[in-house]
């Protein structure tokens, strides 16, 4: 019960939980998500849906343009 022999059986109990836990947690990521989403649809859809603008290339000006191939 006491010394290096409980602490070892404590340890592996620890871990077995640790094991346990991280196993489940994608799963419980899962439904959370999905009840997280469930009770906050009337509000994001309030908001209406903008296009935001890339910072893509920039245009050339016309007397620079390069001829297509």
């Amino acid at each position: 019960m006491g010394g290096i022999d409980g602490i070892m059986n404590t340890m592996t109990k620890v871990q077995k939980i640790v094991t346990n836990v991280q196993q489940m947690a994608p799963m419980v990521k899962l439904l959370m998500g999905s009840f997280g989403k469930s009770k906050t649809t009337g509000a994001s859809d309030s908001r209406p849906y903008r296009n935001r603008r890339r910072n893509g290339k920039r245009r050339r000006s016309s007397g620079t343009r390069r001829p297509r191939r």
